[in-house]
Formats: structure tokens, C-alpha cells, sequence
């Protein structure tokens, strides 16, 4: 792949009652350096100020502006993704951050000229509802393997970009991910393990994004008290009762979407798919010190979960 002058970026956008810092947000897009920018932004059913706020940019001639009904964050912005959208470099936008202005122009020479597809995803600098810094998220490299994806996705959408060669490969109407999928998991879910699996990933240490952690966060840096904490923990539970494990879900999704890049180190990944009718499988699980490592809880929270086809 290659571009002649300034690289051409489609940030997409999906809103959802945002009218606090949706403002602050589409400014500090537009300001980015050293690239031409695009702005896709799909409403989803917004019934605060937020298409007030949007129809002062209705006329702008870098953002394009869509309506729709609420369906949820993943599906909105996967539907963007889905879009016969021109441009060298792609990238994901909630709704509530700050983007530094070097944010995109740092990730495109990270991810350089390959001809492969390449996911770039970067550290964030958390602050509060008022902007105040708390920390920085990730004060080490984080685990960009598969298995992590799984167990527990590190990954965050909103530092997300990605070069032409990845957009086709996850773009693809063959292997467009399932509904079901991006209803439990999101999109940023999705992007790492296509990544993981059937791309390359780069992770940026140093932070390009102010990442508002507040009571409104479709997903945050931290839970929001024990009662919504609780409320996750039920609806999950209720999820997997019905639909399966979560991890062995996430698995079976990838593996049949991309089953050609499965061999190898990454042939493990059918040790998810088929441990529930495999007892082969189930066994070679259990003993997988490995795959026991990403797990969440004691060793014994994991046996059981495999044993009562849980994972």
C-alpha cells in the first residue's frame, strides 16, 4: 500500500446521547496534524441535545452524518465500518475523549507503509468528568496475544487505527462478524482478535488521548460502583447460561471467519471451540498451563467453568 502526500484518515464515530463532550471531541479530531480527515458519524438514536450539537457540522465538508435507531454501540459502529469508505488509514472515535493533535499522524508512522493488515492501539491518559488527569492506563506493555483477547480484551476502540489492508480483511462481507458476536462483545473485541489471528498488531506505550472515565462511559478504565459492577456480573451470567461461554464463543466466531490463518501456535484455539463435545479437547484444556494463566480467578474457578462447559 502507498499514498501519495498526506494520508487520507476515516475516523468513525457512533454517538449516543453525548451532548456533554461531544463538541470538544469533533474539535480536537479536526484539528489533527499532517493528515486529511474524514469524519463518519452514525447517531444511534440519540434523545438528548446530541443531534442539535450534530447539525452545526450538518454542512461541514469533512464530516459526513447519519441517523439512526438505537442498536447498540457495537452494531453502530460496525455498520460504519461496513461502508465503501475511501482512505489509507481508518480509526475508531468515541464520543467523550480529547484527541492530542499528533494522535492519528503518531499511529500512521507506526504503522508505516506495509502491505499487511495492521491494527494499531495505543495507551490512554485517564482523567475524570472535568478532564482531570488520574493516571496513565497501562504503565507497562500490554499482552497482545490472542489468548488475552479472550480472556480479557486489553485493546480499547477509541485508540484504534488501522491501515487499507486490515479495513479489507475485517470488511469483508465473507467474514462480517455475527450480530449475536458484536452484541455480547463489541467491536473492539472483534478488531483485536482478527488482529491477533489473522493480522499484526502494534501497541503504542506512549498516550495520544485523554480517556474521560465518567458515570455515562459505554466502557471505562474502571467500574462504576459495586451496583453496576453487580448488575454486569448478572447480565453476563444470564448471557452465557444462554448462548454458551463467553471465550469459547469469542473462539468459534474467529475460527470460522478466518479459519485459514488457524495452525500452528494458534491450532489452540480450537481447544476453546471444542472442549464442550470433545473430551480430548476438554482434557488438553485443563492441562494447558498457558491457557489457565489468562484466566480470571483461582485455578479451580477455571477447572470448573471447563468441566461445566462454562468457559
Amino acid at each position: 500500500m502507498s499514498y501519495a502526500g498526506v494520508p487520507k484518515v476515516a475516523v468513525l464515530m457512533s454517538t449516543y446521547n453525548g451532548e456533554k463532550f461531544l463538541k470538544e471531541q469533533i474539535e480536537s479530531i479536526l484539528n489533527q496534524r499532517n493528515v486529511e480527515i474524514k469524519i463518519y458519524i452514525r447517531d444511534d438514536g440519540s434523545t438528548d441535545g446530541t443531534k442539535t450539537i450534530l447539525q452545526n457540522y450538518v454542512n461541514h465538508e469533512n464530516i459526513i452524518i447519519e441517523y439512526g435507531s438505537n442498536v447498540g454501540v457495537g452494531k453502530s459502529f460496525m455498520s460504519l465500518v461496513y461502508k465503501n469508505v475511501m482512505a489509507d488509514y481508518f480509526a475508531f472515535s468515541d464520543q467523550d475523549d480529547i484527541w492530542m493533535e499528533d494522535k492519528l499522524i503518531s499511529a500512521i508512522q507506526k504503522i508505516g507503509l506495509s502491505s499487511k493488515p495492521v491494527l494499531y492501539v495505543g495507551n490512554q491518559i485517564l482523567t475524570d468528568g472535568y478532564g482531570n488527569e488520574i493516571g496513565v492506563r497501562w504503565e507497562k506493555p500490554i499482552d497482545l496475544s490472542y489468548h488475552q483477547v479472550l480472556c480479557n480484551n486489553r485493546m480499547t476502540g477509541c485508540t484504534m487505527v488501522w491501515n487499507e489492508s486490515f479495513q479489507k480483511l475485517v470488511g469483508d462481507k465473507d467474514r462480517r462478524v455475527s450480530e449475536e458476536f458484536i452484541t455480547r462483545h463489541i467491536h473492539d473485541v472483534w478488531f483485536g482478535l482478527v488482529s491477533t489471528v489473522a493480522g499484526n498488531v502494534i501497541f503504542d506505550r506512549k498516550p495520544y488521548i485523554m480517556y474521560r472515565q465518567h458515570d455515562n462511559n459505554v466502557a471505562g478504565a474502571y467500574e462504576q460502583g459495586w451496583k453496576k459492577n453487580w448488575k454486569k456480573r448478572i447480565k453476563r451470567w444470564m448471557l452465557v447460561k444462554k448462548l454458551g461461554g463467553t471465550i469459547s464463543s469469542k473462539a468459534l466466531e474467529v475460527c470460522n471467519r478466518y479459519p485459514e490463518y488457524i495452525s500452528g501456535s494458534k491450532a489452540e484455539l480450537m481447544l476453546y471451540c471444542n472442549y464442550r463435545n470433545n473430551l480430548k479437547s476438554k482434557l488438553e484444556l485443563i492441562r494447558n498451563e498457558k491457557v489457565s494463566a489468562y484466566m480470571k480467578g483461582s485455578y479451580m474457578v477455571f477447572l470448573m467453568k471447563v468441566i461445566l462447559n462454562l468457559l
